[in-house]
């Protein structure tokens, strides 16, 4: 598999390695974001998982990659960032390398965040000048050695909270072209088959003969180009991101002017429309749009929560209260309670309207109450 990826990573065949990174979760293989201190070039076996590579990192290229795997070698491993920058030659980690790097998270082995990481690229830009300088001089320190002493990183870069994970995600993306250690649909995982007919990976599959009409995908779009018709009516296209690949969805101007507010880059959504198949070309006319947090709610008729049978104390309702308050939404929450004869007594409660029905929530629920105790009806 790692072989198969460096070989459509070289052909920049992103779609492929969002599939191959698919397939290796089906069959229980981690992939493995790039590390400063375990990555190769290329793609590896890494034990039971395969790692990405460094030069498979934007902005990095071959000279820096591998300039810093030899470095590496030479030096051994790297124990904080500053080493990095301190070993490294200018040409290898200049600010685009270092922002690449930090946002796929080939530091996170070092204790760093990724969120001060970004926040410290000045620091190294200027620490790597000083120890280029010092050892272009010949200068001595005074606790020895040819270079100078690393910076101590500022309290208030110290203080920052790592980014949430949507955002991590979305700077993988930005440094890789595809998500690494997750994906944004993964937190609507149990869902998903009931808000869509197919995947994208299905969608490819499908033979002419016989490809649906109507088909509801999620995922996140990406590649948006808007478009003038010859009436001059504004429409756009763009390829919709799923966690097993790509499909590509048009919106036409009554669909644009109706949603454009939903069409956004980097947006998550839901949407269902027309599959056609045209040659070599599969694409989704759209009919609607979602993002994929109102979706989950205005799809679902109700969000059920099955109360344990057993004593309930004012500390167990109030962190249920506190779990469900924190989710608020707008699907309809009701609660099934069973009684002594067996009968169960459905209740909605005017305190609480409704939630957004995540995948967290749902969790962190049956972690309180017990397996099986909510559900999404649609």
């Amino acid at each position: 598999m790692a072989a198969l990826m460096t070989s459509e990573a070289e052909r920049g065949a992103t779609s492929q390695i969002v599939k191959y990174i698919a397939e290796c979760q089906v069959l229980g293989v981690d992939v493995l974001p790039p590390d400063i201190n375990r990555s190769e070039f290329d793609f590896n076996v890494a034990g039971q998982a395969v790692r990405f590579g460094l030069a498979a990192v934007k902005n990095v290229g071959e000279t820096a990659a591998r300039g810093l795997i030899a470095t590496r070698r030479e030096k051994g491993a790297f124990q904080t960032i500053f080493d990095v920058v301190r070993e490294a030659d200018s040409r290898v980690v200049n600010r685009k390398v270092l922002e690449s790097l930090i946002k796929a998270g080939a530091f996170d082995s070092l204790g760093l965040p990724r969120s001060q990481g970004v926040q410290l690229i000045d620091q190294l830009i200027e620490y790597n000048h000083e120890v280029q300088k010092a050892k272009e001089s010949g200068q001595s320190f005074l606790f020895g050695g040819d270079t100078p002493a690393p910076p101590e990183i500022p309290a208030e870069i110290r203080a920052m909270a790592e980014w949430d994970d949507m955002a991590k995600l979305g700077f993988e993306k930005e440094a890789v072209g595809f998500y690494i250690s997750g994906h944004p649909l993964s937190h609507y995982r149990r869902s998903l088959p009931k808000m869509t007919t197919h995947t994208s990976a299905s969608l490819e599959e499908t033979e002419e003969d016989n490809a649906p009409d109507e088909v509801k995908v999620a995922g996140v779009i990406s590649e948006l180009r808007a478009a003038k018709t010859r009436k001059d009516e504004r429409m756009a296209v763009f390829q919709l991101e799923d966690m097993t690949g790509r499909v590509e969805v048009v919106a036409f101007p009554d669909m644009y002017s109706r949603f454009y507010t939903h069409i956004q880059d980097g947006l998550l959504v839901w949407l269902k429309g027309n599959y056609r198949i045209e040659g070599e070309r599969r694409k989704i006319l759209l009919s609607a749009i979602l993002p994929m947090e109102t979706a989950v709610s205005k799809l679902a008729k109700k969000f059920v929560v099955r109360l344990p049978e057993r004593e309930i104390d004012e500390s167990f309702l109030a962190e249920l209260r506190s779990k469900l308050e924190r989710a608020e939404g707008e699907c309809p929450t009701v609660f099934e309670i069973r009684t002594p004869s067996g009968h169960i007594v459905v209740v909605q409660t005017p305190e609480l309207r409704g939630v957004t029905p995540t995948d967290e929530l749902m969790t962190s629920l049956e972690t309180l109450l017990g397996p099986d105790s909510v559900r999404l009806e649609y």
